[in-house]
């Protein structure tokens, strides 16, 4: 029986369902193989009895140790338990009422005089700690005290109480080798790969409403860092209007989706910082100029059924457009301190329309100071802060300041309770500073005490949100694909969105879950030099369109809505800005693109001049307030490659040709009329979030050459003949490409680079080639390279002792596909089950992995000892689960693997010793690693195949490292190796039955009268059978290893 079995591990799913129901045939490969891997299942080799081997980690050892003990009873010492104290005013009562009690008559003399001698001896009369004694309670009685027991019956009363609040495994909490570092036979278990995620908030949008609420209001909200300038997450759009206020908007909703009445959101602190800012912004529906619209809501207007009615008629015409309004900010520093991100000096003029009459509170305990300085800060904003659950709570010594450093900030993420923010004014929306870099200095002055936002006017109104840390478990969650999270109830109509971070830097972790988003910035539209006898264009708007085709019908409902509206629309609007011809915007536009992503897939721009007023025209005229000003697009696939980045663009003042979406737009297209003289005046960002594009070069031209060969559809540009060329060329520079988009793809490429080695291509006939292409060599020189590429990113943080990199290890005992070959009778010497079929077309994977490694020279055989440990571990599931699938497991152990890869193995374990051996005194640190890891892959092989060929590699690595130790001088490194292998070895599950401890032939019968000849007999016969013999070694292979080396070390004392 094998001490192994392999089973399939659910891969962990947040979401509900997959978001690709099935494979897209017309999807790239790369995509589909994308795809195959984020909705795979693990299939896992375990050991059965590893836990008992001295080689299993100490992380679930330790973490079920401290299960155990928090599990068992609680102690508690004197040391431990709060002495219990009496305050002055009670002792104080105590003493006045015995003192004021008449003395009686029937009061003892030996009470008297007990008390007289307390008072006289022990303390002055009338002191606090005579009274303590006197108010103290009398000791328990023990009315057994003087009764007599037998003392069998003591014993087991006793044995009783020694037995309560006992650890049932008191040993089991014990953790050897505390007082060495760690030890050599230990390997870190690999992690099952999860989802990394930053700091959880929940934030919950309860009001939003201006003190003239006459319209509906559309508001937003994201995470900015006004230190680095960078946007940290996409925008949440929640709609807080009155259900009266919505139907002002009917004539331009068809219908409304759930996920768009979300309230509440979940945003993603990845990196924590001072300068973190949630802003809000606010807008309304398009009616004018900008300070025109605004003026009704900073000065008390009388005329409000005319702002009323003049709101309702632009939503009935102009329902559609948006135009800016206001914004506000909140600190995510002031919200872990307890203040409101608005605070300000009174000398602060932008605020000083409400500062004399609102307030901000936060009720807890402080000192007067701090809570003084508080509440007249608080006065200042105009705004309130309650706190949600405790509210008067005691203040830590640290309370009254806010977390500065990154670490603090952290911990204060997480620990932070639940708090509302009440805002009570907002900032007006310039129409000159809706860039982000104008927002990033908004933010600085917000943020500096001594300074403020200049000539920026406030709008009363209110802002009501809850922010508290994010629990484990999300009722109706939504993830930025709007995908149902587990579990997803229906008892809250109203789910909670996921907001997709934008960290400044993406963690260096394999994807493992489908996403392909494009969000879409507009910055800059410059039309000055538009003229056409329609008129100027002033109020402009662009309206956006993902097509598939150059149809009318090919929009693509691919773009998310916002709030209260449908869930995906086929177009989106910009927002206005009136009578501006050079408008600078800040719309975000989030599409969720096709897997079949093509070279026909493009965005398409139209610009539109929107009539804000209304002229006397025909009714039917009238209804149409769009005018057509010119047209741009954007390709978004080129030879399989993602379009990303910033882009400046010309406009056509024409509607494109045919057949415009296969060329980019900065082409002078013959017979065509371009806006300015084909300039580029239009300027966007496309930023991607994708796992299936890489927007890497070198892994785009891998995995196009490969498509290329596999499904026989070579480039014309690159050509038949060229193409095997291609193939070589892009495996060689595959590890050049980004190491850390290397790792996100790590489980798909490296599959990719295993299929290619064990089933190379064929090229079509013709091309040179008349069988499989011979890249076997080119495959693994990769594999290795990859290998040390991924080791060396981050080898502080996710390497263990051995040098083991975290991110490999938990690819190879999780992620890993191995290719399974169908095997003949022939290919492997045993009689297969009927549903094995032959398949000629795929090897074995560790076969081909030794033979490779046996046959590698120069730089491939130094890249391989580098990563041996990858390697071995590779070879090791392939071999366990091929005893399964090919049902030889069930075989002898001799017969399990065929020869020619035994003796593979033993030309690579001879190799890697010699390397060992030539390299201890030149790179002490790889050649401990390689010794290490050869040692561990042979534990690993005492599990799988015969044990006497296993110990025979022992023998061979032996007896070549006491050869090199006996020939020199001073081989005390190589003496260390020799231990640490043998420490690795002998840590097996299986020790004791390696070493088959019972010994010899059976003894005959003692003489119960045994004469003098015959204990001398006995006694010779037993030193020869105790003494370590060649026989014993024989016999006890490993315990013989073991005592040779103490009686080596004794001999050298």
């Amino acid at each position: 029986m094998l001490g192994t079995h392999v089973r399939c591990i659910l891969a962990s799913r947040r979401s509900a369902v997959c978001l690709v129901a099935r494979l897209h045939t017309k999807a790239p490969m790369f995509v589909r193989d994308c795809l195959r891997c984020y909705t795979s299942d693990y299939t896992v080799v375990e050991y059965k009895y590893r836990a008992y081997s001295g080689s299993s980690c100490g992380r679930e050892r330790l973490a079920e140790r401290l299960e155990k003990l928090q599990a068992g009873p609680r102690h508690q010492y004197e040391i431990d338990a709060e002495p219990h104290s009496t305050s002055t005013e009670e002792l104080a009562s105590q003493q006045f009422e015995s003192q004021s009690q008449p003395s009686s008559g029937r009061q003892s003399v030996a009470s008297i005089s007990s008390s007289s001698s307390c008072n006289e001896t022990l303390t002055p009369r009338g002191s606090w700690a005579s009274l303590d004694l006197r108010s103290s309670s009398s000791d328990p009685l023990l009315p057994d005290l003087f009764e007599r027991k037998p003392q069998e019956q003591i014993d087991a009363i006793n044995e009783a109480r020694r037995l309560e609040n006992r650890y049932n495994d008191l040993m089991g909490l014990y953790t050897p080798y505390l007082d060495e570092d760690e030890p050599v036979e230990r390997r870190l278990a690999a992690e099952m790969p999860c989802e990394i995620m930053g700091h959880r908030i929940l934030v919950v949008c309860h009001q939003l409403k201006l003190e003239l609420d006459v319209e509906p209001l559309f508001a937003s909200m994201a995470l900015y860092d006004a230190r680095e300038k960078k946007k940290l997450s996409e925008n949440f759009y929640f709609n807080l209007n009155s259900e009266c206020t919505r139907q002002m908007l009917a004539g331009h909703v068809t219908h409304t989706d759930i996920s768009t009445l979300s309230r509440s959101a979940v945003f993603d602190v990845q990196n924590p910082s001072p300068d973190v800012f949630l802003v809000v912004r606010v807008e309304k529906v398009l009616q004018g100029d900008v300070n025109e619209c605004v003026e009704p809501y900073i000065r008390d207007d009388k005329n409000r059924e005319k702002v009323r009615a003049c709101a309702q008629a632009a939503c009935s015409r102009l329902g559609r457009y948006r135009m800016p309004l206001a914004w506000s900010a909140v600190s995510l520093l002031h919200i872990l301190s307890g203040s409101n991100s608005l605070e300000r000096e009174h000398e602060r003029d932008a605020l000083a329309p409400n500062t004399n009459t609102n307030t901000n509170s936060l009720d807890r305990k402080a000192s007067s100071s701090s809570l003084e300085q508080l509440r007249r800060r608080a006065g200042e904003v105009g705004g309130s802060l309650t706190r949600k659950g405790s509210v008067e709570r005691r203040a830590a010594p640290h309370a009254p300041h806010a977390p500065h450093a990154p670490d603090d900030l952290a911990a204060a993420l997480m620990a932070f309770k639940p708090i509302v923010i009440t805002v009570t004014s907002f900032f007006k929306q310039e129409t000159d500073k809706l860039r982000d870099e104008d927002l990033y200095k908004f933010l600085a002055e917000i943020k500096r005490p001594s300074s403020a936002p200049k000539k920026l006017k406030c709008i009363p109104g209110t802002l009501k949100i809850e922010v508290s840390p994010c629990p484990d478990e999300i009722k109706n969650g939504l993830t930025p694909e709007l995908a149902k999270l587990n579990p997803y109830g229906e008892d809250n109509p109203r789910p909670c969105k996921e907001v997709l971070p934008f960290p400044l830097h993406a963690a260096a972790a394999p994807h493992l879950h489908y996403r392909n988003l494009l969000y879409l910035f507009v910055k800059d539209i410059n039309l000055q030099a538009y003229t056409s006898r329609a008129g100027s264009a002033r109020n402009i708007t662009v309206r956006i369109q993902l097509k598939s085709g150059e149809d009318e019908a090919a929009a693509l409902p691919a773009i998310f809505g916002r709030s209260s509206c449908p869930e995906f629309t086929t177009e989106a609007y910009t927002t206005v800005l009136y009578h501006n011809k050079n408008p600078s915007l800040y719309d975000e536009i989030k599409l969720k693109l096709p897997a079949d992503l093509g070279d026909q897939h493009h965005l398409l721009f139209t610009f539109l001049h929107i009539s804000c007023q209304r002229k006397p025209v025909a009714p039917e005229q009238e209804k149409n307030v769009e005018t057509p000003i010119g047209y741009s697009w954007l390709p978004l696939c080129r030879n399989g490659k993602l379009t990303c980045g910033d882009f400046n663009l010309p406009v056509m003042q024409e509607e494109p040709p045919p057949n415009y979406s296969y060329i980019f737009p900065d082409v002078q297209l013959p017979g065509t009329k371009w806006i300015d003289n084909h300039k580029p005046i239009f300027s966007i960002t496309l930023d991607p979030h994708t796992t299936v594009h890489p927007l890497d070069g070198y892994i785009e031209r891998f995995a196009m050459a490969c498509e290329a060969v596999q499904e026989g559809n070579i480039p014309a540009r690159i050509g038949l003949a060229n193409m095997e060329s291609e193939l070589r060329t892009s495996i060689a520079e595959l590890p050049t490409a980004n190491v850390e988009v290397l790792a996100r793809y790590l489980p798909v490429l490296l599959d990719k680079l295993l299929r290619l080695l064990v089933a190379p291509p064929s090229l079509a006939p013709g091309a040179g080639a008349a069988g499989p292409l011979n890249i076997a060599q080119d495959v693994f020189t990769c594999l290795a390279h990859i290998f040390t590429e991924i080791t060396n990113m981050n080898e502080g943080a996710t390497c263990d002792p051995h040098g083991r990199s975290g991110l490999i290890s938990s690819y190879i005992q999780f992620q890993c596909t191995i290719p399974r070959p169908s095997l003949s009778d022939r290919d492997i010497g045993l009689p297969l089950p009927p549903t094995v079929l032959t398949d000629g077309s795929c090897k074995i994977l560790h076969e081909e992995l030794a033979l490779q490694w046996v046959v590698a020279s120069g730089a491939t055989r130094d890249l391989a000892m580098q990563n041996s440990w990858s390697l071995f571990e590779l070879m090791i599931k392939s071999m366990v689960e091929y005893l399964y699938w090919s049902g030889a497991h069930e075989a002898p152990r001799k017969a399990r693997f065929p020869e020619q890869f035994t003796d593979d193995l033993t030309t690579l374990v001879n190799n890697v010793t010699s390397e060992i051996i030539s390299g201890y005194g030149k790179n002490s640190r790889l050649t401990q690693s390689l010794n290490n890891s050869l040692a561990f892959f042979l534990f690993d092989l005492l599990s799988v195949m015969d044990r006497g060929y296993v110990f025979n590699l022992i023998r061979s690595y032996y007896k070549q490292m006491s050869a090199k130790i006996a020939s020199l001088p001073d081989a005390v490194p190589l003496v260390h190796y020799k231990l640490s292998f043998l420490r690795i070895i002998c840590s097996h599950e299986h020790y004791v039955s390696l070493n088959l401890p019972a010994g010899g032939a059976a003894c005959g019968a003692v003489s119960p009268a045994p004469s003098a000849q015959s204990v001398a007999s006995a006694s010779s016969s037993g030193a020869a059978h105790g003494a370590l013999s060649h026989e014993f070694r024989s016999r006890h292979y490993l315990a013989g290893l073991l005592l040779t080396e103490l009686t080596n070390a004794l001999e050298l004392q």
